[in-house]
């Protein structure tokens, strides 16, 4: 059964280098739905340097 997804696309204030991962806003938002028993899982796609292209051609590779 697939799971019900987040997905978070973006550059590097997606991706968040330079903070912990507990402080990122893919990890406050998945233990906001994790309080409230959603079911959804929250994954980032976020990566330094990208652009908008880079960011769909990923999204094709991505089964949805």
């Amino acid at each position: 059964m697939a799971k019900n997804r987040v997905l978070i696309f973006g550059g590097s204030t997606t991706y968040c280098a330079e903070v912990p991962d507990r402080l990122t806003h893919a990890s406050v938002l998945q233990r906001l739905l994790n309080e409230r028993k959603s079911g959804l899982v929250v994954e980032n796609y976020g990566k330094s340097a990208a652009t908008a292209t880079d960011r769909v051609k990923v999204l094709k590779t991505i089964n949805i």
